[in-house]
């Protein structure tokens, strides 16, 4: 139980740096369309809970 704790915590929090706070807040870098659903569908599958 606790790894999978451990890795669902990790995957949240690079979400929320990574795509929610670099891409969505301060437009760092560019994705394509199909990678940007992608990585808000996973986005939504990490965090769920605590999604936006």
């Amino acid at each position: 139980m606790w790894p999978f704790l451990i890795v669902h915590w990790f995957t949240s929090l690079f979400f929320q740096t990574f795509y929610h706070h670099r891409y969505a807040s301060h437009q760092m870098f560019s994705l394509t369309p199909r990678t940007e659903r992608v990585i808000h569908v996973l986005a939504f599958l990490a965090q769920s809970p605590s999604f936006l």
